[in-house]
């Protein structure tokens, strides 16, 4: 069958849409575990470090350190579902069935992973966020630069994750993932501390920083947060992170193929 990308595209928005309502009956829950994780950070981020003599300027720094530690679980957990899927269910066998072309496929479920985890994380983001401009009044959202920084950050996580979910063996993915890719992915950046002082108090270690994809990710939530004196500007996390989307993105094509036409 000769499939064209009109009907790729067709079959794509069919099955995000159903994703995207599925996803809706969930928004209550995210609310309500929004509203937890918010009252969490607050009593931790705006009351118990500062008792303990952190500065407003750490203070943000370690926010969006403990911000990515979730995102990155979150997303973790969204894409076991494309692993659980290849293992057990199998609902991408009805899915290949399909008028759709299969890079349409890891772009569906790519997105899908993305949106999931941003739509868990926003409530929290939102509140904290609030919290720490109240407390410390040290918040100086750049509006259009910080969306485009989450929105990059959130996709880049969402390709990353599906790509280990179709190259990875279930086995070795559900034993070995956290300790061998992904712990190196968030304590070899600047997610906990900025890079300007991880930098300056080890200046090799900060270059290596720079070679991970994850310090854009936390450079530009801070700088477009907190303002860029935080942390490296927007102007450079920015192009960083769509050079990470496309790399990323071209290793699941090529994760796409092994996994669903392995001959």
């Amino acid at each position: 069958m000769n499939i064209t990308v009109s009907d790729s595209i067709r079959v794509f928005y069919a099955l995000l849409s159903r994703d995207l309502y599925v996803l809706s009956k969930h928004l209550y829950n995210f609310v309500i575990d929004g509203c937890i994780g918010t009252v969490t950070k607050a009593l931790i981020f705006c009351y118990f470090f500062p008792l303990m003599g952190a500065s407003p300027d750490l203070i943000g720094a370690l926010y969006i350190g403990s911000l990515l530690g979730t995102v990155v679980s979150t997303t973790y957990g969204q894409s076991l579902r494309i692993v659980f899927d290849f293992k057990f269910n199998r609902i991408i066998d009805y899915q290949l069935t399909l008028p759709i072309k299969t890079h349409f496929l890891w772009m569906l479920h790519a997105l899908t992973t993305s949106i999931n985890a941003a739509c868990i994380i926003t409530p929290s983001l939102a509140g904290a966020t609030l919290f720490l401009h109240l407390k410390f009044g040290i918040v100086k959202m750049q509006v259009i630069p910080f969306i485009l920084v989450y929105i990059l950050s959130f996709l880049f996580l969402g390709t990353l994750l599906t790509t280990f979910a179709y190259t990875l063996r279930y086995e070795w993915l559900m034993t070995n993932l956290w300790p061998r890719r992904l712990s190196p992915l968030m304590y070899f950046s600047s997610m906990l501390f900025p890079w300007k002082s991880i930098y300056a108090f080890w200046p090799s270690f900060g270059v290596l920083c720079l070679c991970n994809p994850m310090t854009y990710v936390a450079e530009g939530l801070r700088s477009t947060l907190f303002g860029p004196e935080h942390g490296i500007s927007y102007t450079i996390c920015i192009p960083m992170l769509i050079v990470s989307v496309v790399l990323t993105g071209m290793f699941l094509v090529i994760g796409t193929k092994k996994k669903l036409n392995p001959v």
